[in-house]
């Protein structure tokens, strides 16, 4: 939590996250009226800003996702220069992404439903499958891709609204940095590392990845493991062929273990609200991570130096003893 500062008409004052191209903040419009809408700021970083082509594609991409309006995709507002800075505005999401369920989850020692997998996922698709198939104004494809479907890009509120985030973003990043960064490679399909742009099918292979880290972490199921595999699968021709077909499939799945937005928005309410358990440390103390084993008590007594000086000290304390000793003897014969 921060004071906050002014860019342009946004007061930005809650730092939410950083990624590869800059700091997305919480903020709020500035309105002659008083205080406008609030929305989530990605405050683009300085290098990137300054460079034209990443620029110019961030701009065509903001045009593209602009036109995007679905319930599962985050929307798009706008891209402003402000002060030397340049703020991509979009929706405020008020919820944690996947990668958080994921992790508190396993924080709580919990297994997500696998038909919560099978919803969410179902969710993505639904957007990826929307998008895939936009045309222009003028009726052709818009051949949009996210290019970067991750845990980290899909975000989940108590209400049970889910959201895909950061479409198209991934490719000005990588054009302007000259760079493979085209996702995070655990989701990248093998054609799109290998040097091939995000394309529809490349989406499909990360949801299938998304699935099996979902299904990762819940009971064991046959079909839903079966269903990632399909997705997964190296050969783009051998994928399901649209992210409809792939919705489809997981649809009986959650709808047979009863799984909707509902119980969707209870799950990450109970995560918010439920603290990890405290672990008890090797040494019978409990804490929030793991212990060293505490040292046994040391028992004091002389080191082995003042032990030797110890003893030599003695033996001059007895020897002059002695000496008197015989003196006085000898004085008093």
């Amino acid at each position: 939590m921060t004071a906050g500062f002014r860019r342009g008409r946004f007061f930005l004052h809650t730092r939410l996250g950083a990624g590869g191209m800059g700091e997305v903040w919480l903020a709020r419009e500035v309105a002659p009226a008083g205080q406008g809408a609030t929305v989530a700021v990605k405050m683009v970083l300085p290098h990137l800003s300054a460079s034209p082509r990443f620029v110019e594609l961030l701009r065509r991409e903001a045009e593209q996702s602009l036109r995007l309006r679905h319930a599962a995709i985050v929307r798009t507002h706008g891209l402003e220069e402000a002060e030397g800075s340049l703020l991509l505005v979009m929706e405020h999401v008020p919820g944690p992404s996947l990668r958080w369920v994921l992790e508190r989850s396993r924080a709580c020692g919990r297994r997500l439903p696998v038909g919560f997998a099978a919803h969410a996922v179902g969710l993505v698709c639904e957007a990826l499958h929307y998008a895939h198939t936009l045309t222009t104004e003028q009726g052709e494809p818009a051949g949009l891709a996210h290019g970067d479907v991750s845990a980290d890009n899909v975000l989940v509120t108590t209400s049970g609204a889910l959201k895909v985030v950061d479409f198209g973003l991934t490719r000005p990043l990588a054009a302007s940095t000259e760079a493979p960064r085209l996702g995070k490679r655990a989701y990248v399909a093998p054609e799109v590392l290998a040097g091939r742009p995000p394309h529809a099918r490349a989406d499909i292979y990360a949801a299938g990845v998304l699935l099996s880290e979902l299904s990762t972490a819940s009971e064991p199921d046959a079909e839903v493991e079966a269903l990632a595999r399909w997705a997964m699968a190296p050969e783009e021709e051998a994928r399901p062929p649209t992210a409809q077909a792939l919705r489809e499939a997981l649809a009986p799945l959650a709808s047979r273990a009863g799984f909707d937005a509902a119980r969707a928005g209870a799950l990450v309410a109970a995560l918010l609200t439920t603290e990890p358990p405290r672990k008890e440390g090797p040494a019978g103390a409990t804490t929030t991570g793991t212990l060293s084993p505490k040292p046994p008590p040391r028992t004091v007594g002389p080191s082995p130096r003042r032990a030797r000086w110890g003893r030599r000290t003695l033996g001059v304390v007895l020897l002059a003893s002695a000496l008197l000793g015989a003196l006085g003897f000898a004085l008093t014969r």
